[in-house]
């Protein structure tokens, strides 16, 4: 199996195409349901209930999903996942309009429908990258997959709710169904290199042990994907009880760290010849001092404390994308393309499962204790998760097959 050359090759930039399309449509969804079953029901409790079924079949089959990409077309499993979840969306859209009294339960279905999706659409990617860029690429190309996760986040939040504003709920679902078909359409024409032949470990369709290395890289990725939802939790807390600013802060904040997630990305580009254990031990430390700084900050409230907390905000951005941009592409690297899906669908249920466990312990932590203590906590914990970041990196590279 030879990769392609080039980083914007003809299969690697259809990948792309469709794999933006999908998560603005993830995105556009995720919006909307939260605006519809808000005004339909008035209830957080059905509003959580909606937002939780479309996660909660990742975190339950991305493995499998994950092992399913390991043995058949990794092209047929995006072009399956799009096409299913394009048509849970018409079929939502449909029922909306046809049967409104059982909206939030055709709503609830299309979203579990929809995570069905994505369970298998994501683990089937992330192994289909290291075929499509050579290695010299490889992690500028996950650099762009990721930076596109973050830019269809925004948009996605930002023409979700304008298009709901003026067309409703049914005509955005019709529309974002179409934008998925077209995104399955894009994949249909992706040319897959083959993959060696398996060996005797990974020819059976049993699942397979994680190796030592792989598993500290997944710890390490999942713990950052748990603090990011307990620090974001902290925030509005943080900007109207401690600094004391007005609500439009809060938003302002937060894209102070998607800027430096993309910052991030950009540095890691000059960056490529240090060792993935400094990349990770920076990333943990950047992390950990930016949340000490932000819990106990010299500056009480007014423009100083705006500005410290834009500054900690956006390092903490930076850090993220250290970690979750090295892990990902040392696994790329690392694991062997046969067993490449299952260790990327673990990885995905994983962190599909620490996510709402950030936003509990972030909550908790709240509750109990008080803003400075919840950051200082998280900050302590990134910082012991520096001192084993490199034997851990170097425990995967003595893994490599």
């Amino acid at each position: 199996m030879k990769a392609h050359k080039g980083l914007w090759n003809r299969d690697f930039t259809l990948l792309m195409s469709g794999h933006m399309a999908s998560n603005l449509g993830n995105s556009i969804y995720l919006i909307v349901m939260l605006i519809y079953v808000q005004q339909t029901t008035g209830s957080p409790l059905m509003v959580g209930i909606v937002q939780a079924s479309v996660f909660l079949p990742v975190m339950l089959l991305a493995v499998r999903g994950g092992r399913t990409a390991d043995h058949i077309s990794k092209r047929t499993i995006l072009v399956l996942s799009d096409s299913l979840r394009g048509a849970a969306m018409l079929l939502l859209a449909a029922g909306i309009v046809l049967f409104p009294d059982y909206g939030l339960e055709i709503a609830v279905s299309a979203s579990v429908i929809i995570g069905i999706g994505s369970a298998y659409f994501t683990p089937a990617v992330q192994s289909l990258i290291p075929l499509l860029a050579d290695r010299s690429h490889l992690q500028s190309a996950n650099a762009l997959r990721i930076g596109s996760l973050l830019g269809t986040a925004i948009a996605g939040n930002i023409l979700g709710s304008t298009l709901f504003s003026v067309l409703g709920t049914a005509w955005v679902l019709v529309i974002n169904g179409i934008s998925f078909l077209v995104s399955a359409w894009s994949e249909s024409m992706i040319t897959q290199p083959g993959t060696p032949e398996r060996t005797a470990e990974t020819a059976s369709k049993n699942k397979i042990a994680l190796k030592s290395g792989e598993r500290c890289y997944i710890m390490m990725y999942v713990l950052f994907t748990a603090v990011y939802p307990a620090v974001v939790t902290a925030m509005p807390f943080y900007v109207i009880g401690v600094i004391q600013a007005s609500e439009i802060w809060l938003g302002i904040l937060v894209a102070w760290g998607f800027l430096g997630s993309l910052a991030g990305f950009i540095a890691l580009y000059f960056l490529k010849g240090i060792p993935d254990a400094a990349k990770l031990r920076l990333g943990c430390s950047i992390a950990a001092i930016s949340l000490a700084v932000l819990g106990w900050t010299p500056f009480p409230e007014g423009a100083a404390a705006l500005a410290a907390a834009s500054g900690c905000l956006f390092a903490f951005g930076m850090s993220g994308s250290f970690v979750f941009l090295t892990v990902t592409t040392g696994l790329q690297i690392y694991t062997a393309p046969q067993r490449r899906g299952q260790v990327f669908g673990k990885l995905e249920a994983r962190s599909a499962a620490a996510a709402p466990l950030g936003y509990i312990i972030g909550g908790a932590a709240l509750q109990f204790g008080s803003i400075t203590l919840t950051l200082l906590m998280l900050s302590a914990i990134l910082m012991l998760t520096a001192l084993p970041a490199g034997p851990w990196a170097r425990r995967v590279c003595s893994d490599r097959i």
